[in-house]
């Protein structure tokens, strides 16, 4: 049936299951690894920062690719896209443009300080430039936030000694923004000065910090412990960003540019990467669920902001 009529959908379970496997497992080489870990440089990031790279993230994309290419890839042709040694295997199902993404360990710079939080592998599938299915992993919890194809539920899988509990994910729609934290992955300094205004105005509670991995941050949001994000983002990867991009639109959140210099809050379309993309300058998005839609447009009025939420 696969064969003739290749469809992701008719093989959800599976593919979820072997999802969950593969960060599970991953999530264990990295706990294993946590203090003896060795970690080398591989470049340098667009903020000056240094590029890390560990011995564990090498171990853990092993995994991935170990597990995906037997399961998914010469039985049915799916495609591999990895953050390390430029990982990049071709979909070979004719007619569709398949391929998993894989973050084998998403907050490299935390788990090389030997943090017990922060830090945890992702992974997504793509299908035809749609995210179909997301794991992200919580390393030092063991918690998993995954949907797979096929299903319209999302969970947040929890520990419980030697099972997991489910427990379905969904926004409160009716909390509003001003009762709820706007969550920073920078200090509001390094951000534009309409960022600053929103945090520190009454559209929001207040704000929080967060740093780490991204997966992890944005899980804050996906938990509704936090009501929305604001990202700075100068490179868009498809192992950061896809399996983010996947969870949130999932979720019902949406991605609002921020444009401080012609004061504009506008709706963002974002689409998984399937290369390292670099912006010309730094992008200011703000994330939070479509049914705080309104309350976004009633702030911006009055503040000599203009608010477009058409994409056209």
């Amino acid at each position: 049936m696969w064969l003739n009529s290749p469809s992701p959908e008719m093989l959800g379970p599976l593919l979820g299951i072997s999802m969950r496997d593969a960060c599970t497992r991953a999530m264990a080489v990295a706990l294993d690894m946590r203090f003896t870990a060795e970690a080398f440089e591989k470049g340098t990031k667009p903020d000056g920062r240094t590029d890390w790279v560990t011995q564990a993230d090498l171990e853990c994309q092993g995994v991935f690719v170990k597990l995906f290419t037997e399961q998914w890839g010469k039985p049915f042709g799916f495609g591999l896209i990895g953050e390390e040694e430029g990982l990049n295997i071709r979909c070979n199902i004719r007619g569709y443009r398949a391929y998993f993404v894989v973050d084998p360990i998403d907050g490299t710079s935390a788990y090389k300080r030997k943090q017990s939080s922060g830090f945890g592998p992702m992974c997504a599938l793509v299908v035809d430039d749609q995210v179909v299915a997301v794991c992200v992993g919580d390393a030092s919890t063991g918690e998993l936030y995954y949907y797979r194809p096929g299903s319209d539920k999302t969970h947040r899988l929890v520990s419980l000694g030697l099972r997991k509990q489910a427990v379905e994910l969904a926004i409160d729609e009716t909390r509003a923004l001003r009762t709820q934290y706007v969550l920073l992955r920078s200090l509001p300094s390094k951000h534009s000065r309409l960022v600053q205004e929103m945090v520190e105005s009454d559209l929001f509670k207040d704000a929080d910090m967060a740093s780490g991995s991204i997966g992890l941050s944005m899980a804050r949001l996906w938990k509704g412990e936090v009501g929305g994000c604001i990202l700075r983002e100068r490179v868009a990867t498809p192992w950061d960003k896809t399996p983010v991009l996947g969870m949130c639109t999932r979720l019902g959140f949406e991605f609002w540019r921020i444009n401080s210099h012609d004061r504009q809050v506008t709706v963002w379309p974002c689409f998984p990467p399937q290369e390292r993309i670099e912006h010309s300058d730094v992008l200011e998005l703000l994330v939070v669920h479509r049914s705080r839609r309104d309350e976004l447009c009633a702030w911006t009025q009055g503040k000599d902001i203009n608010f477009t939420s058409s994409l056209f």
